[in-house]
């Protein structure tokens, strides 16, 4: 285990946030832009029109399409893309149409999930219920309910299901009537992308970055939330939310650290860490101290 080294510490009373590095740089480094607010880029696979998308044999930025396997370099502009997302009916201003492939494109990707995870089921009437599949159900309902903020006990509620039942009768034979079977949707759901995210994680070509602040919830609570970036193989910059956990206690850099650490091993990339971005708040720099102590990364203090 190594030391912190800080002779590299400014001699400033006033310190920056500490960026934390593994012993080698990270593979890259990609410049910040401006916020794209043009259309075109809330149709490509990421929800997230910030995400960046890279070409894997010259390296440069593109845009890809939602709905098909084309892409675009972004270096030309916007008109081509423009005109390529016609093809599937899409413009600026044809709110309904890109509404309905949207949701097209979400339940595409619940039956793509559901086909990797099929789960062993027993109806629940003697109805066989081959109107819908359950495993594109569980998918559905369970981000609803995460999306929503919505009650497990819902699924209890007698108009509620009666209002299902109306739109599809086939709903009695596979939606469980009873919230704790709903949790276990929730649960089974989250195992199953936590799992992705692992997995894409390994396959990082680069050092897996860290960026982590602390905020209130709604309901008062104090929320670390840590998000990891980092670029696939395929030549894609991701963000990933690894945690949002509540912090019991001070907010003291001593408390937060084993938090941030649990994560980071929790996900098996502590060998493959890069930097950390943090504001600079006094517990970041204590945090980062004592995180040093238990991993073998040496930290370095940028001047801002």
């Amino acid at each position: 285990m190594l030391s912190p080294d800080f002779s590299s510490r400014p001699s400033s009373p006033e310190l920056p946030a500490p960026v934390f590095s593994s012993a080698s740089p990270p593979c890259s480094i990609l410049p910040v832009k401006r916020p794209r607010t043009t259309w075109v880029w809330n149709h490509m696979p990421d929800p997230d029109p910030q995400t960046q998308y890279f070409n894997k044999n010259t390296g440069k930025p593109e845009w890809r399409c939602r709905y098909c396997t084309r892409r675009y370099a972004t270096t030309g502009g916007t008109r081509a893309i423009m005109e390529h997302l016609k093809t599937h009916n899409i413009e600026e201003n044809s709110t309904r149409e890109a509404r309905a492939i949207n949701q097209q494109a979400s339940i595409q990707n619940a039956m793509d999930i559901a086909r990797e995870n099929p789960q062993k089921r027993r109806r629940l009437n003697e109805s066989q219920g081959e109107s819908m599949d359950p495993d594109q159900l569980e998918i559905l309902y369970v981000r609803w309910v995460s999306a929503c903020s919505v009650s497990f006990r819902m699924v209890e509620c007698p108009e509620f299901r009666a209002l299902l039942f109306y739109i599809n009768k086939d709903i009695d034979t596979w939606l469980p009537r009873s919230h704790n079977t709903v949790r276990d949707w929730v649960v089974r759901q989250y195992e199953a992308q936590k799992a992705k995210i692992k997995a894409s994680l390994k396959r990082s070509t680069t050092r897996i970055h860290i960026s982590c602040d602390l905020w209130s919830s709604p309901n008062s609570l104090a929320i670390l939330g840590i998000v990891a970036h980092f670029i696939t193989g395929d030549g894609e910059l991701r963000h990933v939310v690894l945690a949002l956990r509540e912090i019991d206690g001070a907010h003291t850099g001593e408390n937060l650290s084993p938090v941030i650490l649990d994560v980071i091993v929790d996900y098996g990339f502590e060998s493959n860490l890069g930097f950390f971005m943090m504001d600079n708040a006094s517990n970041n720099d204590t945090m980062m101290n004592h995180l040093s102590t238990r991993t073998c990364i040496t930290i370095i203090w940028v001047q801002s």
